[in-house]
């Protein structure tokens, strides 16, 4: 016979992660120093400090603040979009770089032709259902 009862533990709730996938291809110098300026700023804001009077404990790395935007039609201003849920504070978990996502090839000057950056974000509170009805 079948038991028709079915039962589940609740351990617990994890913070939500999201995942942001960028793939830079430079068109010239000028957008190659571009891209390595923002892989280097992720790098930094991801990576925590040591206490400078002690030296010894680490202070947290940077928070992010995300909102997805768009632009009206006839505007060139954005707007939040208001049509897909917000995120809460976010740290920046993992970064991850590939300088070669199609295989290795650079310039002459060694820029590589493609990079592909991976950020993982995850939210420092958890969602609830109050956050969901206030549109997280």
């Amino acid at each position: 016979a079948q038991n028709p009862q079915v039962e589940l533990l609740f351990k617990s709730i994890q913070n939500r992660e999201f995942l942001f996938d960028y793939k830079f291809v430079p068109r010239n110098k000028k957008e190659a120093e571009s891209i390595l300026k923002i892989i280097q700023e992720f790098r930094f804001h991801a990576a925590p400090e040591i206490d400078p009077y002690t030296g010894r404990y680490f202070i947290a790395p940077s928070t992010f603040n995300i909102e997805y935007m768009y632009a009206p039609a006839g505007s060139s201003q954005g707007t939040r979009n208001k049509n897909i849920f917000n995120m809460m504070t976010l740290v920046l978990q993992k970064i991850s770089v590939d300088y070669a996502p199609y295989g290795w090839s650079t310039y002459d000057d060694g820029m590589p032709i493609q990079t592909q950056m991976s950020l993982v974000f995850k939210e420092t509170e958890i969602l609830t259902k109050e956050k969901v009805n206030q549109g997280y």
